[in-house]
Parts: structure tokens; sequence; C-alpha cells
């Protein structure tokens, strides 16, 4: 078998995440890949048995050379010859033959990737470079500087995630914080207010004791004057009555006057004695 036979197949089926999707025609499926609707490490398979990297289409390869990987074929575990031929895939088309130094100087110059197919001489099946015995394919390196500004974006978002964080509980704790020195300062100031309150009541209340018991020795004061006046004017009645009675006069005015005065005189101690006992 050589790399030149090539047969067109219409149906593939595509693989990628562990789900397979289709059938598809190869015009399809090539324009999926032009597109990039589906990434160039999708693999494709005729039968959905022998799987191989979609990138190997463009020139289709027969069922038999499909299986690429999973062990379906044995892999040449030897160096390959000075004399050896390869042949690889290229925009569509069957390119070669090369000899090995020629593959190599391909993959130093950027020319060939790992998952590229190609053909050696021998090998029962295209399979992707890297899987070749004797192609030494480049460690691709960037330096730091290079990364750092490639990745500068996700690194601010890190440092300021990571920044966040750690600030993020002593925000938190300060936010508590205030809330209960808020809380606090509001109960004070409402007890505060309470007492004010409740002094500015008791304080009324002793005013109005004050001048209650004000008015009651004022009260009693004027009435101990009046009992005073009315016991001068019984005394005056009274000698009036005995000098008319003495004379032979009529004194019954000066009588039911000295028993009018003698009851408010009564009435008088009474109110007395009530200021008395509420003092």
């Amino acid at each position: 078998m050589s790399g030149q036979d090539l047969i067109t197949n219409d149906v593939w089926y595509v693989k990628s995440q562990g789900a397979v999707r289709g059938p598809f025609s190869e015009s399809v499926l090539l324009s999926m890949k032009e597109s990039g609707r589906i990434a160039l490490d999708t693999l494709i398979s005729a039968d959905r048995e022998h799987w191989k990297p979609i990138s190997v289409l463009g020139g289709t390869f027969s069922q038999s050379e499909i299986a690429l990987t999973d062990g379906q074929f044995p892999l040449a575990t030897e160096m390959a010859s000075p004399g050896v031929q390869f042949y690889i895939h290229l925009d569509g088309q069957t390119v070669g033959p090369f000899s090995v130094q020629t593959i190599q100087e391909r993959i130093s110059a950027g020319l060939l990737g790992p998952t590229d197919p190609v053909w050696m001489q021998g090998n029962p099946a295209w399979l992707p470079a890297a899987r070749l015995p004797g192609l030494a394919f480049p460690v691709r390196t960037v330096p730091i500087s290079a990364w750092l500004k490639q990745n500068a974006l996700l690194l601010t978002v890190v440092v300021v995630a990571v920044l966040a964080l750690m600030i993020a509980p002593t925000w938190y704790v300060l936010a508590v914080n205030a809330s209960r020195v808020a809380k606090l300062n509001e109960e004070k100031a409402d007890e505060l207010h309470r007492q004010e309150l409740e002094s500015a009541q008791n304080i009324s209340k002793l005013d109005r004791e004050q001048a209650a018991r004000q008015k009651r020795e004022d009260d009693l004061r004027e009435y101990q004057k009046m009992k005073l006046d009315y016991e001068i004017q019984i005394e005056r009645i009274r000698a009036n009555r005995d000098q008319n009675i003495a004379r032979g006069q009529d004194a019954d005015a000066e009588t039911r006057a000295l028993t009018e005065t003698n009851k408010q005189l009564e009435e008088i101690n009474a109110t007395i004695k009530r200021l008395e006992e509420e003092k």
C-alpha cells in the first residue's frame, strides 16, 4: 500500500468530548473544519469504529487508512533508515516521497505538525507524525515575559480575586461592628430619651404636689384667720345679747345671729381639721 492509494468516502461521523455525531457529508465536514466550528484534533470515522484526527481531511483516506490510533495497527518501533520514504497530506493532496531528513527539516521549520498525517514506507496506515519513530518535535516554550503579557488580564483577575477573598472577612467584621455600634448608640439614645421623659414627668409631678401642698397651707392659714374673726364676732354678739337681756330689751336678733355664727364657725373648724390631716 502507498500513501497515494486513496478512495473517497461520502459519509463521516465525528467524535468530540466522548459524543458521536453524524453522519455528515465530506463537504459539510470540510466546511465545519475550515470555519473553525470543530477543533483540528476532533476524531472522524467512516464506520464509528476506526477513528483519526480531522486534520487529515482534505484528500480523503481509505477506510483501512483511517485507523490511526487505539492499537489498530502495530507501530514501527525501530528508527527509520535513511532510505525509508515518507508521504505527507498537504492542502488536500498527498505529497512525497520525502526522506527522513527532509521530514525532520519540515518539522523544524514548522511546516509539519505532530498531528499531521504521515505515511511511512512499511507502515500499514497513515499516522500522526508524532507517532512515527525517529521524528523529533521541538518542545515549544513560551518566555515568562511573553506569557505574562498574554495572560495579564487573567493574572489581574486572579490577583483581584485573591485580594477580595483576603479583604472580604475584614470588611465583613468592620461592617458587623459598625452595625453593632450603631445599634448600641441607638439603644443608648432611646434610653436617655426615656430617662429624660421620666425625669420631666417626675419634676412635673413634684411641681404639682408642691403646688397642691402650698395651696393647702394657704387655705389653712386663711381658714384660721376666718376662725379667729368668727370667734371675735361671736364674743361681740354674745356681749350685746347679754346687755339687752340685762336692760330688759329684746335679744332675739342677737340670739339668732349667735346661732348662725356658731354654725359657720363649726364648718370652718371642720375645714381646718381636714386641711391639717392632708398635710
